[in-house]
C-alpha cells in the first residue's frame, strides 16, 4: 500500500531552485502514480503500465530550453496522471461524499519566457497533483485492507 505525498513548494527567490524543484517533483509524481498502479494492479490484476522516463532539463539556466523543458514535463505529468484518474474512474474507485468519477486534472504550463509568475501557478500545480494523488490514495486504502471485498 502506498503512502499520501507532499511535494516541496517554490521558495520566493525562484530562479535558483525552479528546474531542480520541478524536476524532483516530477520524480516524486511519478514514483507515486506507478505504486497507486501496482495497488490497482494488486486488485485487478490489469498489468501496470509503463510510465515514461522524466528527462532533466538540458539546461542549467532559465532559457528557452528550461522553458520547453517546463511545458514539456508539465504536460507530462498531466496526462500520466489523467490517465490513472480515467484507471481509477473505470474500476470505480471514487471518493466520498458523492461517490462520482474523479474529475480530470488540467495543469498550469508556461506562455512565455518571462518567470515572474511561475511560482504561484507552479506551486499551484503542486497543490492540485497532491489533491488528486492523496485522494487516489484514500480511495484505494479500504480496498487494499486485508478481509475487505
Amino acid at each position: 500500500m502506498s503512502n499520501a505525498i507532499t511535494l516541496a513548494r517554490l521558495p520566493d527567490d525562484v530562479e535558483p531552485v525552479l528546474l531542480s524543484n520541478t524536476y524532483q517533483n516530477g520524480v516524486t509524481i511519478f514514483k507515486s502514480i506507478s505504486e497507486l498502479y501496482q495497488d490497482l494492479d494488486g486488485l485487478f490484476d490489469f498489468g501496470a503500465p509503463t510510465l515514461p522516463a522524466i528527462t532533466q532539463c538540458p539546461s542549467n539556466y532559465l532559457n528557452r530550453a528550461a522553458y520547453l523543458w517546463l511545458n514539456q514535463l508539465f504536460n507530462q505529468l498531466q496526462d500520466v496522471l489523467n490517465d490513472l484518474i480515467s484507471r481509477f474512474n473505470s474500476y470505480g474507485i471514487v471518493g466520498a461524499p458523492n461517490y462520482t468519477d474523479t474529475p480530470q486534472i488540467n495543469l498550469w504550463q508556461p506562455k512565455t519566457l518571462g518567470f515572474a509568475d511561475y511560482k504561484i501557478n507552479i506551486n499551484n500545480n503542486w497543490q492540485s497533483i497532491e489533491d488528486k494523488l492523496n485522494g487516489c490514495y484514500l480511495y484505494i486504502a479500504p480496498y487494499l485492507k486485508e478481509g475487505v471485498s
